[in-house]
């Protein structure tokens, strides 16, 4: 079949929109990779956030124990253990802090570290009544019981109020990336409806050029 000038014409803007199609899918898949990399990293980081939440409050509960030890017992080792454990939860805590950004969550991050700080120096108190009295009279022992059960108690709810922030916040970052893949399918819909409707104008426009042609040659 000869290829005449109308046919070169089609081909060669079928072609064109192929090509514009392809430029636009490519535009369309690499921002929806760049977009779900930050998602992913954003989200693991949020998990990690949250996993050394629990190791703070793991330790925090292994320096409570010794230190209900050492009050029990007057074990100085027991009081060097609970020393220690408390040490690694300030450290871990002061990581995590230089890794939250939400102003929210930074926010329960120091009152936690407020009250993990005024729990380590009750824990002191603990030891100079234990020095001035072997026996550790309880008369004088029962306010810093008090105060330290009261302590432990919030510092587990705002551990816990903590970790479910940054659950949560990891939980949203999923759920925005799958918002956003639909978005991107419902796109690339929209534009391969649009290409075939463009396909199947400029094909009958083309088919009906030769046939007013003729007529206008007939008149």
């Amino acid at each position: 079949m000869r290829v005449t000038y109308t046919h070169a014409g089609l081909v060669g803007r079928s072609l064109f929109g192929f090509g514009i199609l392809a430029l636009l899918f490519s535009g369309l898949v690499s921002y929806l990779g760049q977009s779900w990399n930050a998602v992913f990293f954003e989200a693991m980081r949020l998990q990690s956030n949250q996993g050394l939440e629990q190791t703070i409050g793991r330790d925090f509960e292994q320096g409570r124990f010794n230190l209900w030890e050492y009050a029990a017992t007057g074990d100085e080792e027991s009081y060097r253990r609970a020393q220690r454990a408390f040490s690694l939860a300030e450290d871990r805590l002061k990581e995590l802090q230089s890794r939250t950004f939400s102003p929210d969550r930074r926010a329960r991050l120091d009152q936690l570290a407020s009250t993990l700080s005024s729990y380590e120096g009750l824990a002191g108190r603990f030891q100079e009544v234990n020095g001035r009295n072997a026996n550790f009279d309880t008369s004088e022992v029962r306010p810093l019981i008090d105060s330290a059960v009261s302590l432990g108690n919030q510092l587990e709810s705002q551990g816990d109020a903590l970790s479910s922030a940054y659950e949560r916040a990891a939980a949203e970052q999923v759920d925005y990336a799958s918002d956003l893949t639909s978005s991107v399918a419902r796109l690339s819909a929209w534009l391969g409806f649009v290409a075939i409707a463009a396909g199947v104008l400029l094909s009958f426009r083309w088919r009906r050029r030769p046939a007013l042609r003729l007529a206008a040659a007939a008149e």
